[in-house]
């Protein structure tokens, strides 16, 4: 009984860890210089399906928003440099 309060103990403390670790990359997400969209969109859906499988949700419409955010400003100097061409 000791060891499997304990192994219980020790499981809820690795998830809260791994959950906690998920949201910081999370909350830091941005699309790195030289990253295509497909990596970038990769590295996005690990980390949120990292969460939902340890129990957290994060909203579809959250989801968007962070997506955007952090690949707005590569992608606005994309646009900004393909406009400069015409």
């Amino acid at each position: 009984m000791v060891t499997f309060g304990y192994h219980t103990w020790g499981t809820s403390l690795v998830k809260s860890v791994e959950i906690d670790l998920l949201h910081s990359q999370y909350e830091i997400f941005s699309m790195n210089r030289n990253e295509s969209i497909d990596d970038m969109i990769t590295k996005f859906t690990k980390t949120t399906n990292g969460i939902i499988s340890l129990g957290d949700e994060i909203d579809n419409d959250q989801k968007v928003r962070k997506v955007i955010s952090g690949s707005s400003i590569i992608l606005g100097s994309q646009v900004h440099h393909f406009e400069g061409a015409q």
